[in-house]
């Protein structure tokens, strides 16, 4: 018996750390009661001021600010390979949108990237979305090997929507359907509207969701 309890505890601090990501206090869970408090409240809103994007999207949303203590919880998630840390996260969310859609999906990630992260966080939140709405979740694109948007400057990102380094999967069909296509942070917006433009090119309706916006889009 007490192997079995031993075992159940070292399943749970698998799962979960012993401190707060934030604030580095002792807690079972990730983020504790006090740093979760002063975390902004998620708020769909409309983006009305990326215009060199708007042309790809019907509509374009987003819901938290970068603030300091999302790119704390942003920076472990994406490079220390927090799954757990987001779906937490995300459990304590409930999405709506004031628009309805036929399915959502998500930016793709390499697969070198993926190799070494484990998961696509743009994955993980649209799953959570799915869920909330109640439709269908679909991996329709894939991403070419080519230089990381993160990589480039300004400049070099709406370049790229000339040659958007994504392309469609074989056999998805999206003409006349209603997509949500999400991503975890929009800074320039290039990458979701680089996605959107192949969409777009197959006959979809797209709308965008990025999870985070950074302070240039204010």
């Amino acid at each position: 018996m007490k192997k079995v309890i031993k075992s159940v505890f070292q399943i749970i601090e698998s799962f979960f750390p012993h401190h707060c990501y934030l604030c580095d206090s002792e807690n079972l869970l990730p983020v504790c009661e006090k740093c979760y408090t002063s975390l902004p409240d998620l708020k769909i809103q409309s983006i009305q001021k990326a215009r060199e994007i708007d042309i790809y999207f019907q509509s374009l949303f987003t819901a938290l600010p970068y603030s300091k203590p999302i790119q704390t919880l942003l920076h472990e998630i994406k490079f220390k390979n927090r799954k757990k840390l987001l779906e937490y996260i995300l459990s304590q969310l409930l999405f709506e949108f004031p628009e309805k859609y036929d399915l959502v999906t998500f930016v793709p990630i390499s697969l070198q990237r993926f190799s070494e992260r484990g998961f696509n966080q743009a994955q993980v939140i649209a799953s959570k979305i799915s869920k909330d709405l109640g439709i269908p979740i679909k991996s329709l694109l894939r991403k070419k090997n080519i230089k990381k948007q993160s990589q480039k400057n300004k400049k070099e990102r709406f370049e790229s929507l000339l040659y958007p380094p994504f392309q469609m999967k074989r056999k998805n069909k999206v003409k006349d359907s209603k997509i949500l296509l999400v991503d975890d942070i929009l800074t320039t917006g290039a990458t979701l509207a680089g996605c959107a433009k192949v969409l777009k090119t197959f006959g979809a309706e797209v709308t965008g969701f990025a999870l985070i916006h950074a302070d240039l889009l204010e």
